[in-house]
């Protein structure tokens, strides 16, 4: 489990394709410090596992899968990535509860004043409550307002400039995943 508390952004290294996925190498000084092959990491809000971990650099194994379902396989070397380690159970929670396993992708549609609107799949809009949380890219954000399947969400100045939301633009596709609580509540 995660809690959208964005420990580092990471620089996407080397890509390399393999049957059953890509390894993708992760350029990550503080995440790596005391890391551990084996261990599971969000990387824009997916729970890998890491295979292997050199110096301030490791690398995860994306299945098929998870590249078809996530916005993983449109990343670049040179690209920028949410990281956050698993929670530990001595950790205070900060944000909310997330598991890591994407509902779908939302689409940017209107960024200005701090302010983000994203197109959500018309599936998850009964788990997308307004003052809920919901995870995008791993960021544990509130939604202000929900009108039809369009969310709005506040982000402050230290979300932008410490995460990936600062190279979002319109028409990008974020990972997307629902409130757990919210999910219980509804099914």
């Amino acid at each position: 489990m995660f809690t959208g508390i964005i420990e580092e952004l990471g620089r996407i290294g080397n890509i390399t394709r393999q049957s059953d996925g890509i390894l993708m190498q992760i350029q990550a000084p503080k995440v790596t410090n005391g890391s551990k092959v084996g261990e599971s990491i969000a990387v824009n809000g997916v729970c890998l596992t890491l295979n292997k971990v050199h110096g301030d650099t490791f690398s995860t194994l994306i299945m098929n899968a998870t590249l078809k379902a996530t916005n993983l396989g449109l990343l670049r070397k040179g690209d920028y990535v949410n990281l956050e380690r698993a929670l530990r159970l001595i950790d205070r929670l900060g944000g909310h509860i997330i598991y890591g396993h994407i509902d779908g992708l939302a689409k940017l549609t209107a960024k200005r004043n701090n302010i983000i609107e994203l197109f959500i799949p018309v599936e998850f809009v009964k788990f997308a409550v307004e003052k809920c949380s919901v995870a995008l890219d791993g960021i544990s954000l509130t939604i202000q307002t929900l009108n039809k399947n369009i969310i709005r969400i506040g982000i402050t100045p230290f979300t932008e400039n410490n995460t990936n939301i600062k190279y979002w633009r319109v028409g990008s596709k974020i990972n997307l995943e629902t409130d757990v609580l919210v999910r219980w509540c509804n099914i």
